[in-house]
C-alpha cells in the first residue's frame, strides 16, 4: 500500500477528532472502541472474526455484532466464509471486499517415509478451538501411544480451558506419554516444530479463514482438519489430507494413521507435491484493496 503512494499509521486508539485521515480500517477484535463512541468518518471495519459465529447465535449477532457493524461505512474480509456471511445477514455486496491472507511460497522440506506420527496442532487453548474435545476423544478410544503430539498455543486467554487440557493429559496413562504443551513460540519456534512433525490438526469450532493451517499447508504437512467455518476448505481430500466432521471423526482417522502409518507416507508424499491453492501476491491484494478504498472515500 505504501508502494502505491498510501500513508499507512498502525494505532491502538481511534484518532482524535481533530486527525483528519482519508479512512479509518478498525480489526473487528477491537470493535470494543466504538462501542460508546461513533466510529471516525470513512471506517472501514476489517472483519475476520465475530462473537456471535461461535457458539453461532443469530440472536447475538443482532444484539452485539450488528450495532457495532453497522457504524462501519465498508468491510474487508478475509475469506468467501466471511463474504457469504455478511451478504446473507443483509450487507449489501458491493460495502464488501475479499482479501485473503497472501500466502508466498515455502520451501517444503521432503519428510522421510511415515513409521511413526509425529502431529502437531497451532492454536491458542482457548474452547473454540476444540483441543479438549480432541484430547477428550483421543483418551476414550484409548489410542495406543505409538505417536507424539506437540500442542503449540498461548495458554493465557482463557486459563480454565487450558488448566482443563493440562489436567486431562497429565491424569491419562496414554496421553501423559504421548501429548505434549509446547506453550507460545516464535517464528523460528514454530517452523522448527512443523518440520519434525509430519501431521497437522485442526480440531477447531469456527475459523473464517484458518492462517495456521495455511501454514502448514504451505510447509507440505499433511492435514487432518474438522469442518468449522473456512477451515475445511484448505483441504483438497486424497491430494493434502482428511476433512471430517468433528473430533470423534477426527480420532478414527487419526488412530488408524497411528496403525498404518504407511498411509500417512502416502498422503505426506501427494501433499509435497499439491499446488498451492492461496494468493501469492502481496501487490495484487495490496493493488485491489487500495481500489476498493479510492473508490468507497470518493463515493462518500
Amino acid at each position: 500500500m505504501i508502494a502505491r503512494g498510501c500513508s499507512v499509521e498502525l494505532m491502538s486508539a481511534l484518532p482524535a477528532p481533530d486527525e483528519k485521515y482519508d479512512c479509518t480500517i478498525l480489526d473487528s477484535i477491537y470493535f470494543n472502541l466504538i462501542e460508546k463512541a461513533p466510529a471516525p468518518p470513512n471506517t472501514f471495519a476489517l472483519v475476520h472474526h465475530l462473537g456471535s459465529l461461535y457458539p453461532m447465535s443469530a440472536d447475538r449477532f443482532e444484539t452485539e455484532d450488528r450495532p457495532l457493524l453497522d457504524k462501519c461505512d465498508n468491510y474487508v474480509v478475509t475469506s468467501p466464509f466471511m463474504q457469504e456471511f455478511l451478504t446473507r445477514k443483509g450487507y449489501a455486496l458491493d460495502s464488501i471486499t475479499m482479501v485473503e491472507p497472501v500466502a508466498p511460497p515455502l520451501a517444503k522440506s521432503n519428510r522421510a517415509p511415515v513409521t511413526k506420527v509425529k502431529a502437531v496442532m497451532l492454536n491458542n487453548l482457548v474452547e473454540r478451538k476444540g483441543v479438549l474435545d480432541f484430547l477428550t476423544q483421543l483418551a476414550k478410544a484409548e489410542v495406543p501411544p505409538y505417536y507424539t503430539l506437540r500442542i503449540i498455543g498461548s495458554p493465557d486467554a482463557e486459563p480454565e480451558y487450558s488448566a482443563a487440557c493440562h489436567e486431562l493429559v497429565r491424569s491419562n496413562a496414554n496421553l501423559s506419554k504421548t501429548v505434549s504443551f509446547l506453550g507460545s513460540q516464535d517464528d523460528a519456534g514454530v517452523k522448527s516444530v512443523m518440520q519434525k512433525s509430519n501431521l497437522f490438526i485442526s480440531a477447531s469450532k469456527m475459523e473464517t479463514f484458518g492462517m495456521s493451517i495455511q501454514e502448514a499447508s504451505l510447509q507440505g504437512l499433511p492435514l487432518l482438519v474438522c469442518e468449522g467455518g473456512y477451515s475445511g476448505r484448505h483441504v483438497i481430500p486424497g491430494e493434502n489430507g482428511w476433512r471430517v466432521n468433528g473430533t470423534e471423526e477426527a480420532v478414527k482417522v487419526f488412530a488408524r494413521l497411528t496403525a498404518q502409518p504407511g498411509e500417512l507416507s502416502v498422503m505426506a508424499e501427494r501433499a509435497f507435491v499439491t499446488e498451492s491453492i492461496y494468493a501469492t501476491s502481496c501487490d495484487k491484494s495490496a493493488e485491489s484493496l487500495v481500489r476498493f478504498l479510492a473508490r468507497k472515500i470518493q463515493s462518500n
